[in-house]
Formats: structure tokens, C-alpha cells, sequence
């Protein structure tokens, strides 16, 4: 049968030792004696004479430099501060380090291949070795999150500051400039591929929505840096139009007019334009001038030739049944002509036929 020895003794200078929880602790004034705190965050104490003074704890506090915080169960707490590297080599040849500089790394001993984890001022940095000496790091810092690779950031970059995120090669200093890139505080977002260095607009394809006024999609070199050839879808003022090198030209659409050919003013405009409200389709051959064909479905006028400049043309009027010829010098190779009938003083005779009936004109 077991029996309780309540004897102690005492090793210099540790006269009793005292459990109880830390609300109920004693005043202190018996020097070194020992308290157990019962209760969490549980604990013991040295009695200085005038103090109480931890001298350990359930784990990680107190300054202990050994293995604490056994709370038998499962936890294990490393107290103290780590002064050495902490290595571990697993089965597969891999090295875990754990380094007292807010860092740790794995290293495969065959390949030599590292990966580091580590703390720099205010950014944390995940670092792979495998690419040789142009390492490849993901670093998050404050708002942003970003890759890097050979000392360039490109790849993924992530500005929650600014409501910027891009993908790609949206670095402009290096690689071949393919990039997505998303402007939510301007709720922008654009593409690009193979831009200079010399030219710092991303072109290819543009989308903007600032507003129902504003909302804008722009495809092509918009950035101007070679043919400037693009198209504009300019949803704001309900149009759209392609430029070249020469400005605008191709094609222009909004609500009252579709036109095809240039439309450069003070330059050359030769275009073919359909006006919706007047329901119409003309020509131009400058910039204000009507000419060559006009078809006003709206009177039912037909033109055709130089018919605003008073030169010679057809006027077709289907409201009024008639047609118009105008011209200065009329050559026709369309009729025929013959000897006048005999006992006629004419020089020639005129054979028109009309409705499957050949007349005689004599021509006097």
C-alpha cells in the first residue's frame, strides 16, 4: 500500500515549494521558495524575498532556452531564443533548416536545388534556386504581392494598394512586353504584345469604363508606335471608327451616318456615306462636296455624274416620271443614220425605235 511522505529536503536554497492557483499565490518574503500556479497559463515562481520571479512556463515563455511547455497532451513549445541553426535531413535527401534570422530553407543534398523562405525589412520572400543564378522569388510586401526572376519583376503583380494587377511581361525593361494588365481604380484593362522599350502605352487591345459616358474599347496601335492602324469603339458618343497612319479612315459609324473610304479633314476625302436621317447615299470627293452618285430614297432623286458642279449628269425622278440629261457636248453612238427618203430635202435620216417601232427622223 502506498503511503505520502510529506518530508522535504531541503537542497540550499529551495526551503518549500508551494501549488496553488495564481489568484491565491502568497505574498512573497521567504526566500526561495518555489510556487506552482495551477491554472493557465500555469507556471512557477521563485520567491526573491521582496518578489515573485518566473523562472518557467507552459511553453515559449520566461526566457528559457531548453524544450518546455510539455502540457501532456500533444503541444510542444520551444522557449527561449534560437541562437544555432536547426537542422533536419529527411529520407529523401532534403535539408530543412530553421536559421535565428526570421528565415528557413530546404535544400536537396543530390541536386543541390535550394528553396528559401526568409523576413527582409518589410517584405517576406519565397526563393527558388532552380533556374541557376537568375533565382526566382514571390515577394509580398504591405499591399503587393509580386514575382520576380532575374532581378526583374515580371510574371504576377498583385497592388491591392492601387487596384493594379497584372500579368505577363508587364515590366517594360525587359523581355518581349506580352502582358494583361487590370486598372480597377480607373476601371481600365488592357493587352499588349511586342512593345518597345521607346514606347511606354500598351497597345493591342483597350477597354474603359469610367462612366456611361465614358466607355471606350480601342484595338490595334493605339499607342502609335508603328502603322497606327486601330479601331475605336467610343460607346460614350455612340460611334465607331478605324484610324491609320493619315488619322481617320476605313470605316465611321454612329447614329446618323455610316461611311466608308476616307475622311481626313483639310486632306484627302473620297468616301462613299450612308445619312440615316435624310435617307440618303452619296459620294464625296472632298470633304464637303457631293459628287459623283446621290441617291435620295426620301424625293425619290436619283443623280448621277457632276451634278453639283454644274457639270454633266443624270437626274433620275421617279416622282415626276422623268429623266434629265445635261451636258455641254452629247456624243451618242446608240441611234443609226441613213440616206434621206427619196423626193426629201434632208442630209440624213434619224432611225429611232421606240417601244419595238423603228421611226424615221429626216434631218434637215
Amino acid at each position: 500500500m502506498f503511503e505520502v511522505d510529506f518530508k522535504i529536503l531541503n537542497q540550499k536554497a529551495t526551503p518549500a515549494i508551494y501549488a496553488d492557483t495564481l489568484a491565491l499565490r502568497p505574498s512573497p518574503g521567504f526566500v526561495g521558495r518555489l510556487f506552482i500556479a495551477t491554472d493557465s497559463p500555469y507556471g512557477v515562481f521563485r520567491d526573491t524575498g521582496t518578489a515573485w520571479v518566473q523562472v518557467a512556463s507552459n511553453g515559449g515563455g520566461g526566457g528559457s532556452t531548453g524544450v518546455n511547455g510539455l502540457n501532456g497532451t500533444t503541444n510542444i513549445g520551444l522557449g527561449g531564443t534560437l541562437t544555432n541553426t536547426i537542422t533536419n535531413i529527411d529520407g529523401n535527401g532534403n535539408r530543412f533548416n530553421i536559421l535565428n534570422t526570421l528565415s528557413c530553407s530546404i535544400t536537396n543534398v543530390d541536386t543541390g536545388i535550394s528553396n528559401s523562405l526568409f523576413c527582409l525589412g518589410d517584405s517576406i520572400f519565397l526563393q527558388s534556386s532552380a533556374g541557376g543564378s537568375a533565382f526566382s522569388i514571390f515577394r509580398v510586401k504591405n499591399n503587393i504581392q509580386l514575382s520576380i526572376y532575374g532581378g526583374a519583376t515580371y510574371g504576377l503583380n498583385l497592388d491591392f494598394l492601387n487596384q493594379r494587377f497584372a500579368l505577363g511581361d508587364y515590366n517594360i525593361t525587359a523581355g518581349k512586353k506580352n502582358s494583361i494588365q487590370i486598372d480597377d481604380s480607373n476601371n481600365q484593362i488592357y493587352f499588349t504584345t511586342g512593345r518597345s522599350t521607346s514606347n511606354l502605352i500598351p497597345d493591342l487591345l483597350f477597354a474603359e469604363n469610367t462612366s456611361s459616358s465614358v466607355r471606350v474599347v480601342k484595338l490595334g496601335d493605339f499607342g502609335n508606335f508603328n502603322n497606327k492602324t486601330k479601331l475605336f469603339v467610343d460607346d460614350g458618343n455612340t460611334q465607331i471608327y478605324t484610324e491609320t497612319t493619315s488619322g481617320i479612315g476605313g470605316i465611321f459609324v454612329n447614329n446618323n451616318v455610316a461611311i466608308l473610304g476616307s475622311q481626313f479633314s483639310g486632306g484627302t476625302n473620297l468616301n462613299i456615306q450612308c445619312d440615316y436621317p435624310l435617307n440618303t447615299i452619296q459620294t464625296y470627293n472632298s470633304f464637303t462636296n457631293v459628287e459623283g452618285l446621290r441617291l435620295d430614297f426620301a424625293n425619290r432623286l436619283f443623280s448621277f455624274g457632276a451634278f453639283n458642279l454644274g457639270g454633266n449628269f443624270i437626274d433620275v425622278d421617279d416622282v415626276n416620271n422623268s429623266i434629265k440629261f445635261e451636258t455641254s457636248n452629247l456624243i451618242y453612238n446608240g441611234l443609226a443614220l441613213e440616206d434621206p427618203t427619196p423626193g426629201v430635202v434632208a442630209t440624213k435620216a434619224l432611225l429611232i425605235t421606240l417601244n419595238g417601232t423603228q421611226y424615221k427622223i429626216n434631218l434637215y
